[in-house]
């Protein structure tokens, strides 16, 4: 259906948008700017990601007890 492609899709872009922020903060050390002492913006960016995760979860059927499943599986595998 085009509104569960839709919604995958942004959510997707989503993901990339919070993941160009972390590579502007991480790029500016690798240009010798070093990294910043104030990792608030760091932990934002954390919490969009995790955010987003849920989001993916939920739009593919995922309930909170099957997520937690799935990574606590895929935490023991790494």
């Amino acid at each position: 259906d085009d509104r569960f492609y839709f919604r995958v899709e942004h959510i997707l872009l989503h993901f990339t948008k919070a993941d160009g922020e972390l590579a502007g903060i991480l790029e500016r050390r690798a240009h010798g700017k070093g990294f910043p002492e104030d990792i608030s913006n760091l932990n934002t960016i954390a919490s969009k990601m995790v955010v987003n995760a849920l989001r993916l979860a939920a739009s593919l059927g995922l309930n909170a007890d099957e997520l937690i499943s799935l990574v606590n599986k895929r935490l023991k595998t790494q």
